[in-house]
């Protein structure tokens, strides 16, 4: 018996010790973790408070920088923040510090259009690398190499007059389907209410998919099966109806998901939940678009050798792109010597995603903003109206041409108005791969800046009446528009390709909608309604349409 208490008498002590020496560790460890934290604190409000050119913004904090300012509307937060702190301010991303500008003076040497610009790439981030967009289209790709090639090639297509006066002629036997369904509609009801995004979307994605891959996306089918009985549905359910409406949901996906890579670093993005079951969903995503664009690319190329040469090839994006700089080439698309080689499966199917998943919604919702505004000023949609009949002759029915939509200047006044009240793309980031002095101030190469387009185009500096709907500032004339302070497709080397697609396409469907209907809001008070995910999107607009009387 004392062997049994003398035994556990000796384990109690062990026991004991043992415990002391783990909470003297522990003790310890949290000492010297607490050490570490405050040395890296320390270290960083030094570096904050001495650091180069300090400019006003808000109080930084260890590892997340401003992130904590990060939620709600995106655009309007940073668009408060540059007129809280004026015209030239820093956030901070983690330790990493991000100038923002907000007058058109300071911008000019970031949107200048030499090849020997000191800001060729947007930025040089290992999370914008891992969703794999920094070597390939024109966007994101940092490879200045391959970037030339493709923006000459994709140029080439799409900014061409003849590609353009196709792009006129297929939106109008598009807009003649959304004519069908809003009849169909508006049969029980001649109060339809129509909420116009959720058709402008469809109906662009329409126009868009047969633009640049020759197929029907039969976006707005869809929608229209949604809203009718069994028995008034269209297309009778094809096989795939559905698979273009997931594929634009998708790419609504990933243009989310490119904060999350852009902001979130490395560790968080792939350890930390809940971010890294966003990680994963993100990268799925991101997977299974790859996989449905190359399956398009594959299959078209294929078609295309199975093509006879003397039969004519159709002349959407994607069959454009696999010709170019071949025997096919039907526009005689030729780089130069330097790039005079075909694009890859890999390369067309890239920029293939970039013509889709830049032009749709942004081009709906320019549209539905423009719509707004013309409805919210009487006048000025009257003005619309008079060009629309004056270039028409008062012709209903006849088929629309190119040319047409060339003469609208009025509408075409309207519709960068709006553009500059409401840019869809309120902010883009440009990295500087020299020294550069900007605002006055010396920066040291790799300095990131925010070019903020919606605050430059509401800069009282450079506009009168910032705020008002006016059209005529865009008419020429005495009316002069200051350099740098209208940017709503960014501007310098990297100006966006598709800014007359995108033109043509905002003007041409005002001209078919306006040509024979009267256009008008449920609720002639209802504000602008707005959401911000990487681009400015019309949340809601609800409009009646009526047959204008004659």
């Amino acid at each position: 018996m004392r062997i049994i208490n003398l035994l556990s008498m000796n384990f109690s002590i062990v026991e004991n010790f043992i415990a002391s020496i783990f909470l003297l560790i522990v003790k310890d460890w949290l000492l010297i973790s607490f050490i570490i934290i405050l040395i890296y604190v320390i270290n960083y409000y030094y570096k904050y408070f001495t650091r180069e050119n300090p400019l006003p913004g808000p109080l930084p904090l260890p590892w997340i920088g401003n992130l904590y300012l990060f939620h709600g509307d995106l655009d309007i937060v940073f668009y408060n923040l540059q007129e809280k702190y004026g015209e030239l301010f820093e956030i901070y991303l983690g330790s990493d510090r991000k100038i923002w500008l907000g007058n058109a003076s300071l911008i000019e040497k970031i949107h200048n259009p030499s090849s020997k610009t000191k800001f060729p790439i947007r930025a040089i981030n290992e999370g914008l690398d891992e969703m794999g967009v920094t070597t390939k289209g024109v966007a994101f790709n940092n490879d200045l190499v391959a970037w030339k090639f493709n923006r000459r090639i994709i140029s080439s297509t799409i900014m061409v007059p003849s590609f353009l006066r196709q792009f006129v002629n297929e939106s109008e036997k598009v807009f003649q389907e959304f004519e069908i369904y809003w009849i169909n509609l508006t049969k029980e009801n001649n109060n339809y209410v129509l909420n116009f995004p959720d058709w402008s979307t469809r109906f662009f994605a329409d126009a868009i998919s047969l633009a640049s891959i020759g197929k029907p996306a039969h976006m707005m089918a869809t929608q229209y099966n949604r809203l009718v009985p069994k028995d008034l549905k269209t297309l009778n359910s094809k096989p795939g109806l559905y698979q273009f409406e997931e594929f634009l949901d998708r790419i609504r996906l990933w243009l989310k998901s490119v904060h999350f890579f852009y902001f979130v670093p490395r560790f968080v993005r792939h350890y930390i939940p809940p971010m890294n079951f966003l990680y994963k969903k993100y990268i799925r995503n991101i997977t299974w678009i790859d996989n449905y664009l190359i399956g398009f690319v594959k299959e078209r190329r294929k078609e295309i050798e199975n093509t006879p040469k003397e039969e004519a090839l159709s002349s959407d994006i994607l069959t454009l792109l696999i010709c170019a700089n071949t025997d096919r080439d039907k526009f005689s698309i030729k780089a130069n010597d330097e790039f005079s080689r075909p694009m890859t499966d890999e390369e067309i199917r890239y920029c293939i995603f970039e013509v889709i998943g830049g032009g749709i919604d942004t081009t709906a919702h320019s549209t539905s903003f423009l719509i707004h505004y013309l409805c919210k000023n009487p006048e000025k949609k009257a003005k619309v109206y008079a060009e629309i009949d004056n270039v028409f002759k008062g012709d209903k029915i006849r088929p629309m041409t190119y040319d047409d939509i060339e003469k609208l200047v009025y509408v075409e006044a309207a519709a960068k108005e709006s553009s500059r009240l409401m840019p869809i793309v309120p902010s883009v980031f440009k990295r500087a791969i020299n020294d550069v002095m900007i605002g006055g101030l010396n920066w040291k190469t790799g300095q990131e800046f925010f070019v903020h387009q919606h605050y430059i185009h509401h800069n009282k500096s450079h506009w009168s009446n910032p705020e008002e709907f006016i059209p005529e500032r865009f008419l020429g004339g005495t009316n002069k528009i200051e350099k740098n302070s209208f940017i709503p497709f960014g501007g310098g080397i990297r100006q966006c390709p598709g800014r007359h697609l995108g033109m043509t396409g905002i003007k041409t469907f005002i001209a078919l909608l306006f040509r024979k209907y009267d256009v008008s809001l449920e609720d002639p008070k209802a504000p602008l309604k707005k959401v911000y995910t990487l681009a400015n999107e019309c949340h809601e607009l609800k409009l009646y349409i009526q047959p204008r009387k004659d």
